[in-house]
């Protein structure tokens, strides 16, 4: 029966999608294409209150959202999720102001990553 609920409400969104109506992800609000958002991936079913913290495939506790969004929340409540995206968001750009301005100087920037930043290697 969960997976039935998944299923279908997965079927419902994928045809609206189909149909041209615009299904936003529940995590960052942004649309979701049928053949994938470019960085963020397809469409999946997220689950409001997360499986893991008794979460229910009850079709009140599913919504839609992009595979990466949904990957990237794991079993973060959505009010955590956003707290710590808004914070590292802010982390990221202090780090780019403070390399611009060191670039400015004609000092070195700093190269420290964050979570999530892909690694480079030199």
């Amino acid at each position: 029966m969960a997976n039935k609920q998944k299923a279908n409400r997965l079927k419902k969104w994928r045809f609206k999608l189909a149909a041209g109506v615009e299904v936003l992800c529940a995590i960052c609000g942004e649309p979701i294409s049928l053949g994938g958002t470019k960085g963020k991936g397809g469409l999946t079913v997220d689950h409001i209150i997360p499986k893991a913290l008794g979460g229910t495939y009850a079709k009140d506790n599913l919504q839609p959202a992009h595979a990466r969004c949904n990957h990237k929340r794991q079993t973060m409540l959505l009010s955590e999720f956003k707290k710590k995206t808004s914070q590292e968001t802010i982390l990221r750009r202090a780090i780019e102001i403070l390399d611009k301005n060191a670039e400015a100087e004609g000092l070195p920037g700093d190269d420290t990553t964050l979570p999530d930043e892909p690694q480079t290697e030199a």
